[in-house]
Formats: C-alpha cells, sequence, structure tokens
C-alpha cells in the first residue's frame, strides 16, 4: 500500500499535549528477526517518490533494420534513468537533497551499534558484497517489550525499505515504532514464496500484548 490510500485515511494534522498524546504502532513487515534471531525495532522508513516520464517516438512499431537512422525510445529512457543516480549512489538530481536533514545525536548513535551479519546476508542472498524521534516514549516502549521477549532488540533509527509513515509521521507529527512484525531474515519478502514462521507469529502476538502493556505505564 503506497501514500496515498494512507494518506486519505489520516485525519488534518493536529496538536495534542499530555496524557492526549496520540502515538502510532505499525505492526507492519517490519520488527523482524535478524540472521543472529536478534530481534528488530524500527523508528521510521525511506519515503516514495514517483514520477511519470513520457518520451516520444515514431508512430508505430518499426522494424529493426531502422534503428541506424531512428531513435529508438527505449534507450531515451535508458539514458535519462541514468542521470538519476551516480555510481557511487549519489542522487545527481538538483535540490533533491536539500531538505534531508542530518541524523540526530541518537540516530548516529544507533547507526554505528547496528551489528551487520554480512557472511549470512551473502550466502543468503546469493550475492559477493552490498553497496555501500528514538527517543519518544512509543520508542522506548518498544524496545522494552522486546526485551521481555526477545532479549536486547537492535535498534534502527530507519528503515531501509520504503512505505507511507510520513502520512502519520510527518503529516501529524507523531512518533513510530514499526515493531511486532512476524518475518524473519528468511522470509523473502514480496517473492512468490514470501513466508513467515509458526512460531515467530505466536511470539509477535505476545510482543504486541507486551508492548500495549508497557506504554500504558509511561
Amino acid at each position: 500500500m503506497g501514500r496515498g490510500p494512507i494518506a486519505l485515511s489520516v485525519p488534518a494534522p493536529f496538536a495534542l499535549s499530555g496524557a492526549r498524546r496520540a502515538y502510532a504502532i505499525r505492526p507492519w513487515e517490519c520488527g523482524e528477526l535478524d540472521e543472529a534471531e536478534r530481534f528488530a525495532v524500527i523508528f521510521g522508513a525511506k519515503g516514495d517518490y514517483y514520477a511519470d516520464v513520457w518520451v516520444d517516438g515514431p508512430a508505430y512499431d518499426l522494424h529493426s533494420s531502422l534503428a541506424a537512422i531512428v531513435q529508438n525510445p527505449a534507450w531515451r529512457l535508458t539514458w535519462a534513468l541514468a542521470t538519476l543516480k551516480a555510481p557511487d549512489d549519489t542522487i545527481t538530481i538538483d535540490g533533491f537533497m536539500d531538505c534531508v536533514r542530518p541524523p540526530t545525536e541518537a540516530e548516529q548513535a544507533m547507526l554505528e551499534k547496528l551489528p551487520l551479519e554480512e557472511e549470512k546476508m551473502r550466502e543468503e542472498f546469493g550475492i559477493a558484497g552490498f553497496i555501500s524521534s528514538p527517543d519518544s516514549a512509543l520508542a522506548r516502549a518498544a524496545a522494552d517489550a522486546a526485551r521481555q521477549l526477545y532479549g536486547e532488540p537492535i535498534l534502527y533509527p530507519n528503515f531501509a525499505g520504503s512505505g507511507p509513515m510520513d502520512s502519520i509521521g510527518e503529516d501529524l507529527g507523531l512518533p513510530i515504532a514499526a515493531a511486532g512484525g512476524t518475518s524473519y531474515y528468511g522470509t523473502r519478502a514480496h517473492a512468490p514464496d514470501e513466508h513467515i514462521r509458526v512460531q515467530d507469529f505466536l511470539t509477535g502476538i505476545k510482543y504486541i500484548g507486551h508492548l500495549i502493556d508497557r506504554f500504558g505505564t509511561l
């Protein structure tokens, strides 16, 4: 589900304080167990940006013999896509990075502590290598609840994937914790054989209960 359907279901921005302060718990595809069976609590995600690109070409399909004199629209699209990102993964769109804020001290501390099971991940994925406000009461509750069931969790300031979290986090200014997911490192997200383990599903139910109970005490 993209931002559109989520945004339509979220009310206009509002401000609450004290006991009436609202929080968002997102028991979605995050909050998974990593390659070492460690539980992860995630406090954000990348955003989504969509664009339609149209190019002009001949009025109808032409024989390949004419490729020497008639430009192929598919190549024009290929060349256009190649201008969006440099080989070092730097986004080259003018002004695209102007609104990106640097990580906070708390986020930077999390990043420096993140473990990376590179060997296990490379083996699982079949690849040779890789490309190069956790302070809220909700974040504390999510982490504390995880400790009760899973032991010390891994804390991520942001999710490597993308999703419509900004409709809640940015538009409403509410803290978010993506936790309670039932996936694990071998889930094969979005693949035809995507799956979860039964025990993870049952433990995830217990985790949500612990999270609600813990959050109610803060």
